[in-house]
C-alpha cells in the first residue's frame, strides 16, 4: 500500500510539473516551430534544438544510412524537421523516460538490478517514442492521400472534359477541395509548373515526395501517354478505376484477416471468461456434494 502511495505521489508531481511547463511555455515556444509537429516535438523544443545541434549532428554523421532513411520519412510526413532534430529528440526522451522509470522503481525497491533494468527499459521506450510519432504521421498522411486520390483524378478528368487544360483542371481541384495533404501536393505541382518544369517532371517530383505505388503508376501512364500522343483524359480515367480496384482488393484482404486477428482477443479474454462461467457452478456442486474429497 505504501509503495502504491509513493507511485501515485510521484506520478502526480511529475505530471503536474510537465503540465505547468506546457501551460506557461508551450505557446511561446510553439511560435518558433512548425504547427504540425507531433507532440514529442511540441514540448521541450529548446532542449531538443540544443541536443540536435550538438549530439544530433554527431549521430547523423556517424549513421548515414539511418539518416537517409529518416530524411525520406520526414519527406513523406511533410514535417519541417531536420534529421538531427530527430536524433536530438530521441536522445532527450531517452533520458526523460529512463529517469522516470528509475524513479518509479526506486519508490518500490532499491535493488541495483531492478533499477538498472528500469533505466534501460525507459531509455529504450524514450528512444523509440519520437520515431513512432514521426512514422505515424507519415503513415496517416499517405493513407489520406491514397484515400482521396481517385476522387481527385475524377474531378480533374471531369474538368478537362469540360474544356480546361491540365493545369487549369488541377488549379480547379485545389481551389474547390478541403485543405489536406493531396490538395497541398497538387498546389506544389502547380508552383513547379509555373517555375518552368514540365507537367511530367512536376508529377514525378510529387511522386517522389508522397512515394505511393498508385501515383507512380499514374505518372508512368501519363508520361507514356504524352510520348505516344494518347489522350491524357482517358489515361486518367483508366488509372482512377485501377486505383479503386486496388483499394477494394486491399479492403477485402483486410476483411479476410479479421477472423484470424479476432482469435487473439478471444483466446486471451473471452475463452477464459466462458470457462469460468461454465465450470464454476460445476465446481461448486462437486464441492458441496462431497466428491471433492476424492481428489
Amino acid at each position: 500500500m505504501q509503495a502504491l502511495i509513493k507511485i501515485l505521489s510521484f506520478s502526480a508531481v511529475f505530471l503536474g510539473v510537465i503540465g505547468v511547463f506546457v501551460l506557461f511555455f508551450g505557446k511561446r515556444r510553439g511560435k518558433e516551430y512548425a504547427p504540425n509537429l507531433p507532440f514529442a516535438f511540441q514540448i521541450l523544443q529548446t532542449e531538443i534544438k540544443y541536443l540536435s545541434n550538438t549530439l544530433g549532428g554527431m549521430m547523423e554523421d556517424q549513421s548515414p544510412s539511418s539518416a537517409s532513411a529518416w530524411r525520406n520519412t520526414l519527406l513523406i510526413a511533410n514535417l519541417k524537421l531536420e534529421v538531427k532534430d530527430v536524433f536530438g529528440a530521441r536522445a532527450l526522451w531517452s533520458v526523460l523516460f529512463s529517469a522516470a522509470g528509475f524513479l518509479v522503481v526506486l519508490s518500490l525497491t532499491d535493488e541495483a538490478l531492478y533499477l538498472l533494468g528500469a533505466g534501460i527499459a525507459g531509455a529504450f521506450l524514450g528512444f523509440q517514442y519520437p520515431a513512432v510519432a514521426i512514422q505515424k504521421a507519415a503513415d496517416e498522411r499517405r493513407k489520406n492521400i491514397r484515400k482521396n486520390l481517385p476522387f481527385a483524378i475524377d474531378l480533374i478528368t471531369s474538368a478537362m472534359r469540360a474544356g480546361l487544360d491540365f493545369i487549369a483542371a488541377v488549379r480547379y481541384y485545389v481551389a474547390n477541395s478541403a485543405p489536406g495533404p493531396l490538395p497541398q501536393e497538387f498546389g506544389a505541382v502547380l508552383k513547379e509548373i509555373e517555375l518552368g518544369k514540365t507537367r511530367v517532371e512536376a508529377l514525378r517530383t510529387m511522386s517522389g515526395r508522397i512515394q505511393l505505388d498508385e501515383f507512380k503508376g499514374l505518372v508512368t501512364a501519363v508520361s507514356e501517354g504524352v510520348e505516344m500522343g494518347a489522350s491524357i483524359v482517358d489515361t486518367l480515367c483508366i488509372h482512377a478505376e485501377e486505383i479503386r480496384r486496388a483499394r477494394f482488393a486491399a479492403a477485402e484482404r483486410q476483411a479476410q484477416r479479421a477472423p484470424s486477428l479476432m482469435l487473439i482477443p478471444m483466446a486471451l479474454f473471452i475463452m477464459p471468461a466462458v470457462f469460468i462461467i461454465i465450470f464454476t457452478p460445476v465446481f461448486i456442486r462437486i464441492k458441496d456434494s462431497g466428491f471433492s474429497q476424492m481428489f
